[in-house]
């Protein structure tokens, strides 16, 4: 069974929180919306939050990619120097 959108914006926030060479994953949310209507909903998985390093935001995205399964991923992650 597939995971909802909810469920599985709050499992990549889990397994960011719980990677360790993510330096600033506090500083990184998730959150899942659903757009459209009717038949046409379409779900999305958003990341967002501010950074001081690229491979803390590549890293976010790879996760969020790879366990999205097949939902439009939108990053707002901003990496701030």
């Amino acid at each position: 069974r597939m995971l909802s959108a909810v469920q599985t914006a709050s499992e990549i926030k889990r397994i960011i929180n719980g990677d360790p060479t993510i330096l600033e994953s506090d500083h990184i949310h998730v959150s899942a919306e659903k757009k459209g209507f009717l038949f046409f909903k379409k779900e999305e998985i958003r990341i967002g939050g501010s950074v001081h390093h690229d491979t803390d935001k590549r890293k976010a995205e790879d996760v969020a990619r790879h366990y999205a399964g097949g939902r439009q991923l939108v990053s707002e992650i901003k990496v701030i120097h």
